[in-house]
């Protein structure tokens, strides 16, 4: 299911060094306090996961946020939110970064 549309939102990236699940990839999990952060994604009703994606567009992301290794507090403003939800395997959903508001 993909959303179409900006939205900004806060929480925590994390720009793996080289994760046995994930690599290399920046993930971004949204701030669990932050209640305009929570309900600004969509979330399915059977989806007990954590609220968190990957980057599309992981060379521009690299570019606006760190390093490998790197992990910081920011707020930015996504597009292309798309929730890849299946049972008993290891998805996650994807997003595209459009802009880093604060660091």
């Amino acid at each position: 299911m993909q959303f179409r549309g900006e939205v900004t939102i806060s929480g925590t990236y994390t720009h793996y060094d080289d994760s046995a699940m994930l690599g290399h990839q920046v993930v971004f999990e949204v701030d669990s306090l932050d209640r305009d952060s929570i309900t600004a994604l969509p979330v399915l009703k059977q989806d007990n996961r954590n609220n968190w994606f990957v980057m599309k567009n992981h060379d521009f992301a690299r570019e606006e946020l760190g390093p490998k290794g790197s992990s910081s507090r920011i707020t930015l403003t996504i597009k292309e939110f798309h929730i890849n939800y299946e049972p008993g395997t290891d998805v996650w959903n994807t997003a595209k970064l459009v802009s880093v508001q604060s660091k």
